[in-house]
């Protein structure tokens, strides 16, 4: 019989892939309240949750084209069915919470992170990265392309012709070797193997290598990478903190915070900084001056 806590672990993975990144929340009150309006209440084993408005606005906006233009549903019916899948999805995240419980003999109110071994915690990780690096790319290639789009209707009426490469029907993925698709979930997690989070990764490790050469080829491009990050974190209704002596690291930040000899000199956006903070204004333009006499 399979180990049930390896296969529940497994699912688990997914849950809180989510929220591994976990940090505080940058949207208002108001915000706050609205997205954590209850829709629907699931309760399995003493355990309850909940699918709310921000999860269902989430799934909705990303689902309900498909449902209604594909499967020929109608928007309410599309919402119904939305709004049902994830009650399913909750109700099977408690399922298999009080089930992992059981198996280890603790309380199935245990932290969910607490039902996790580092190997486990790691997987889950893995598959958090894979789909923000999927989020950030697009997030980052739209800003690319909106900050370079024109108004030039012949281009537009060129680019109508051409075939979009996401269109085409992708070849199907060759099945990964047996032996290293496998985790042992029992094993030690070497510190060589363990993941990095997305957001505490070295710019260059969110591309491939190859993407990276590509992306510093075109004049202008890399600087997108933090605008990218910034939106992502947004979107996503995360924060991140970062502390840096380079200027261009933390440009696009909504709120950036000067310091010299460990005392407050300066608070608000790179614009605001430029014109009232001298201390800022000073580094930047050392800086500038320094990247100016290495190129």
């Amino acid at each position: 019989m399979m180990n049930i806590k390896k296969f529940l672990a497994v699912i688990l993975v997914t849950i809180i892939a989510i929220t591994v990144f976990a940090g505080c929340d940058v949207i208002t009150k108001n915000e706050e309240r609205d997205y954590n309006q209850s829709l629907a209440t699931v309760k399995y084993a003493g355990l309850t949750s909940t699918v709310t408005k921000g999860e269902f606005n989430e799934s909705f906006n990303s689902l309900a084209y498909y449902y209604v233009y594909y499967y020929g549903y109608t928007v309410d019916e599309a919402a119904s069915s939305i709004l049902d899948s994830l009650a399913q999805r909750k109700l099977l995240i408690l399922y298999v919470r009080d089930e992992i419980a059981k198996s280890q003999g603790v309380a199935n109110t245990t932290a969910v992170a607490d039902l996790l071994n580092a190997v486990e915690k790691n997987e889950a990780v893995k598959s958090a990265n894979e789909s923000m690096a999927k989020w950030y790319k697009q997030v980052f290639e739209e800003l690319w392309k909106e900050a370079n789009s024109t108004d030039d209707t012949t281009d537009d009426k060129k680019d109508d012709d051409k075939v979009d490469e996401t269109d085409k029907i992708a070849a199907r993925p060759t099945r990964p070797d047996k032996a290293k698709a496998e985790v042992d979930y029992n094993a030690e997690l070497k510190p060589e193997d363990a993941e990095i989070k997305f957001f505490e990764k070295a710019k260059k490790d969110l591309f491939t290598a190859k993407e990276w050469e590509e992306l510093n080829k075109v004049e202008g491009k890399v600087d997108y990478v933090d605008k990218a990050l910034n939106e992502l974190k947004k979107s996503e209704k995360l924060t991140s903190v970062t502390v840096s002596q380079r200027a261009t690291s933390i440009k696009y930040s909504d709120l950036i915070i000067v310091m010299d000899d460990g005392k407050i000199v300066g608070l608000g956006t790179h614009d605001d900084l430029i014109s009232s903070c001298d201390v800022y204004r000073e580094i930047c333009l050392s800086q500038n001056k320094g990247d100016d006499e290495n190129e």
